[in-house]
């Protein structure tokens, strides 16, 4: 179809209907590419892996459908941005990042978490046993996937 229009656009005498065919086909061809992005950032979110983000002092839920047990595959506590959680409690600051042991807090989230349909999580240094950060005011931001509850899979004939 390029090979056409360009054809024609080219066999033309007149200058200025070739530079407007030819401004056409190039507004046709960014169009395509906008579309063709669109179309690939579409893709690319069917597949994002869900998380949830508790703000500290709250406490927030993760839940997957019936059937689906929750495997916690990352878990932060800290603040690496100046963007989440910013209705600031008296006394805490969000204006340094910082960022706790990322090992002992998957494995808190894990013990609440791991293998249930449904749980909850506290965001607090007294959960996480961690207020190395002092007074920064810091979230929990959990990625986790729902995967098949084998154990409790019921087969239907």
């Amino acid at each position: 179809m390029l090979l056409l229009i360009c054809a024609v656009c080219w066999t033309t005498d007149s200058q200025d209907i070739t530079a407007r065919k030819l401004t056409h086909l190039l507004e046709y061809l960014a169009l395509r590419e906008e579309i063709q992005a669109v179309e690939e950032v579409q893709k690319e979110l069917q597949y994002v892996t869900p998380y949830v983000i508790t703000c500290e002092g709250e406490k927030g839920w993760i839940q997957c459908k019936q059937y689906e047990i929750i495997n916690s595959i990352k878990a932060f506590w800290g603040r690496d941005d100046h963007v989440t959680c910013t209705s600031l409690p008296a006394g805490l600051t969000s204006d340094r990042l910082c960022e706790t042991n990322m090992e002992n807090t998957l494995q808190k989230v894990n013990s609440q978490c791991k293998n249930e349909q449904a749980c909850e999580v506290v965001a607090s240094n007294i959960f996480f046993d961690d207020n190395s950060c002092g007074n920064v005011y810091k979230y929990l931001k959990v990625t986790y996937e729902c995967i098949p509850d084998e154990a409790n899979a019921v087969d239907i004939l």
